[in-house]
Parts: C-alpha cells; sequence; structure tokens
C-alpha cells in the first residue's frame, strides 16, 4: 500500500509541477541560438572570404604575366651578364609581387574570421559550442 501511495504522491506532484514550467517558458537549454544571425555572420564571412581570395587571384595572375613578359624579354638579351640580372630582377619582382598578394589575402581573410567571431557573439550563448570551425580550416589557400 505504501508504495501505491508513494506513486500516486508523485503522479500528482509531477501534475501540478509540469504545467508551471510549460507557463513560465521554463526551457532546460541554455544554448539558445539565433539562427538568423548565424546564417547572417556565415554569409558575411564567406563573402569577405571569397572576396579575399578572388583578389589574390587577380593579383597573382598579374604577377604571373609580368613574371612571363619579363623572363621572355630576358631571355632575348644576347649579352649573357645583363640577360642573367634581368632574369634574376624579373624573378626578385615575382616573388614581391606574389607575396605581396598572399599577405593581403591573410589579412583579409584574418579580418573576416575576426568580425565573424564578434557577429557570432551576438548569436546567442550557444553558437560558438555548435560551430566550432577554426579559421585555419581556410589555410589551404
Amino acid at each position: 500500500m505504501n508504495k501505491i501511495s508513494g506513486l500516486f504522491a508523485s503522479a500528482i506532484l509531477l501534475a501540478f509541477t509540469v504545467p508551471v514550467f510549460a507557463q513560465n517558458n521554463f526551457t532546460l537549454s541554455k544554448r539558445a541560438v539565433d539562427l538568423t544571425c548565424m546564417q547572417n555572420a556565415v554569409e558575411k564571412r564567406d563573402i569577405k572570404i571569397i572576396g579575399a581570395f578572388s583578389t589574390f587571384s587577380s593579383l597573382v595572375q598579374s604577377a604571373l604575366g609580368t613574371r612571363l613578359a619579363e623572363l621572355k624579354t630576358a631571355w632575348g638579351i644576347q649579352d649573357a651578364s645583363v640577360r642573367k640580372q634581368a632574369i634574376k630582377s624579373a624573378w626578385e619582382k615575382y616573388k614581391k609581387d606574389a607575396k605581396s598578394g598572399r599577405e593581403i589575402m591573410q589579412s583579409s581573410r584574418k579580418s573576416a574570421w575576426d568580425q565573424f567571431k564578434a557577429d557570432r557573439r551576438g548569436c546567442g550563448n550557444g553558437a560558438a559550442r555548435e560551430d566550432t570551425t577554426r579559421p585555419t580550416v581556410d589555410n589551404y589557400f
């Protein structure tokens, strides 16, 4: 009998407490995420990264075009010492231009990720826990 009355008391207690939690919008999760906010943050970040890569690509194409023209011209020079200096100069200019393009891309990519992290903080406490991807994922280019 005691077991039955204990179960009955528990059932009644549960019947009165569950509706109270529902009426007060009680939630067990403190990881609320504004999904639209996250969609916008992701879009903003990736558009900036796409732009950074596009700029990088254009700069490298230009550097390669210049290298092509300068090396082709250098290899047409008859004097070996002048030719050697022209080849060296073409390669140095290319390395400088390619490095500059890479630095611009890296800076732009870092800026996009930094802004994304700031935007993500405004999207709710759980956003950072759900998307744990790091900026290094974009180091492949």
